[in-house]
Parts: C-alpha cells; structure tokens; sequence
C-alpha cells in the first residue's frame, strides 16, 4: 500500500526516494550505506550480480517528436504485480488492492475497505505474497561507464540500494586515470568459460558533498547578509564640495583658500577664477588620458599609451605635477657633460 504524505507545500526543496519524501533535501544521506558496508555485502552477496552481454553500438530510440531518447545509467525493470489467485495483472499495489478485495475477499472484507480502508488477515498476506513475486523477478540493471554491458542485480538483493546511488560508478576490466581507488570484484560467467573484473569506485562521492558543502555556506552567508541588510536602514551622509558652493562658511572660506594657496583676504572671484582654472587642469589631463589619437593626428601605439602617466600629450617633455621621468631634454645633457669635463 502507499504511504500517505503531507501535501501541504511548504516552499522547501524535497527529495523523492520511492513514495517517501524528504522535504530541505539537497543530497541523500547513505548513513547505512557507505564504503565498509558495501564491502560487507558485496561479500555476502556477490553471487546475486551478473552481465548482460549487449552490442558495442545500440540502436538510437527516438520519440513522438523525432528526439533521440538518452539511456539511463541505472534502471530497474519491474514485472507487473499478479494476482496470487487469479494470476490478474495489476499496474501497481492500489489496483492489485482492489481486485483482492472485490474478486476474492469476503463480504466482510469489502465492508472493512469501504468504511475504514483496511482489509484482513488473507487479503494482507495475497498481497505481500504478490509483492514478493516481483520483488524476485524484478532486476536493476546498471551500465557500466566504459562498456555498452549491464551489470544486472535481483531487485530484492541486499546489494540494489548501493546500485540505485546515483554516484557509484562501475567499470569493466579496467579503470581511466581520473580515478583513484576501487574495489575489484572477479566474476564467472555461467553460460561462457570467461571471467570479468568489474570495479566499483565511490570517489565522485566525496567530491560531490564537498561541492554541495561549499554551495551551502555560500547560500547561508549570502542569507545572512541579506537579513542584515533588511535589519538596517540605508542612510548616506551628504558630501557637497566647498570649492563648488554658492555660499560657504567663514571657516569654509578659509580652508579653501589656505588649499588654494591664495591669502586669506582674497575675494570671491579671485576664488572662483582659481577653481576654474584647476577645473580646466583637471579636464586636461583626463583628455590626454582618454585620448587615444596624437596631435599630429595620428594614433597611439601600445607602448605610447603605456607611457601617458609620465609624459605629456606631444610625448616629449614631461608635464609639471605629474610623475617624474628619467626623460632629460638633449640641451640639459649636453650642459651636464660640459661641466663634468670642465671640472
């Protein structure tokens, strides 16, 4: 029977394992199966494995709208539940249920299922016998990463969760480079006199957990900020230039033309024609920064333009308050030689 479950959405990612769901899912925890208990059944139960042959190319399935259907890694082929009884098939427990409780229960039976949803003891073993049925001849079937085969387990071995992990990797006969470590397992063929080796490795596991690890924190920081940021409000304090204002302060005056380096008794066009000018300097120099063509018209090459934070626009003799340049104009060398020669 179904289990019943919670349908109230509650805005959180789920996980789907059968009909169960775990809801803040983001990676199924294998508390019961890691490593060492897979070494422990992969002992027990090694002779429950085989593998089915198939061609080194398969034919490409394609569907309704002429798209090529991609194979699964893992896949389980289930066999119809059937009637103990009657051998009716049924698409899933529901259907088998009911078909139990109107072809073969009592009429007890059928009052139960109709006011309480509950059946009795016959009913309930028929089913679980129907269920063991195919259980038994169901089979996981999981391709192996460097061969078309299938690595074929019974659905109700103690080994189909590990092959239902999405992660684990199986190879046959041999391994790629990218991988570490595995665990090697010698195989018998029944129907040919031949063994394989086939290797399961859980290395992408951890490299997994460490990126979603990863991913959470960063997730929980950007969360965090986001809840201070709704916690404070967004304030700023107004910063207006006391060079460009109308009417400023006595102590505003004075700063700006200590600044200027004007005397404290200046007027106020005296100020104003000296912040123009700075205003023009300043424009200046973003043009020759931002200008990429030279004033003979033509453009700049890599090196020229490596070379504007220390030379002027002509290139040749350096600007006053820029960066000092080793550059000397030739008339001051041939000055400096003329006095080391005279001395």
């Amino acid at each position: 029977m179904e289990t019943g479950r919670n349908e109230v959405p509650t805005g959180r990612p789920y996980g789907f394992a059968s009909h169960l769901r775990r809801y803040g899912a983001t990676l199924a925890e294998h508390k019961n199966y890691g490593r060492n208990e897979f070494l422990t059944t992969l002992a027990e139960c090694q002779q429950n494995l085989g593998i089915e042959g198939r061609a080194d190319s398969m034919e490409k399935q394609f569907d309704e709208d002429g798209t090529e259907i991609e194979e699964n890694d893992t896949r389980v082929e289930w066999q119809k539940l059937a009637c103990p009884k009657c051998d009716a098939k049924a698409e899933h427990t529901r259907a088998l249920l009911n078909h139990l409780v109107e072809s073969h229960g009592k009429e007890q039976d059928k009052n139960w299922y109709a006011e309480f949803r509950t059946v009795g003891k016959e009913i309930k073993k028929m089913m679980e016998s129907a269920i063991e049925v195919q259980s038994s001849s169901s089979y996981v079937k999981k391709k192996f990463e460097n061969s078309n085969d299938l690595l074929v387990c019974p659905a109700d071995s103690p080994l189909t969760p590990f092959l239902l992990m999405r992660h684990l990797q199986v190879y046959l006969d041999e391994v790629p480079l990218t991988v570490a470590e595995g665990i090697s397992l010698k195989m018998q063929s029944k129907m040919a006199d031949t063994s394989y080796t086939v290797i399961f490795t859980f290395q992408k596991i951890e490299r997994i957990r460490r990126r979603i690890s990863k991913i959470q924190e960063k997730k929980a920081l950007e969360r965090r900020l986001r809840e201070l940021e709704s916690q404070c409000d967004r304030a700023w304090i107004a910063q207006n230039d006391v060079a460009f204002k109308k009417t400023r302060t006595p102590e505003e005056t004075r700063v700006l033309t200590k600044a200027l380096g004007l005397p404290v008794t200046c007027s106020y066009e005296e100020i104003a024609k000296k912040v123009k000018e700075m205003k023009s300097k300043h424009d200046e120099l973003n043009n020759v920064y931002s200008n990429s063509i030279k004033a003979d018209g033509q453009l700049m090459t890599a090196e020229e333009k490596k070379l504007i934070s220390s030379l002027t626009s002509n290139f040749m003799v350096p600007s006053e308050g820029k960066r000092r340049t080793t550059y000397k104009p030739p008339a001051e060398l041939v000055k400096k030689k003329k006095k080391e020669t005279s001395t």
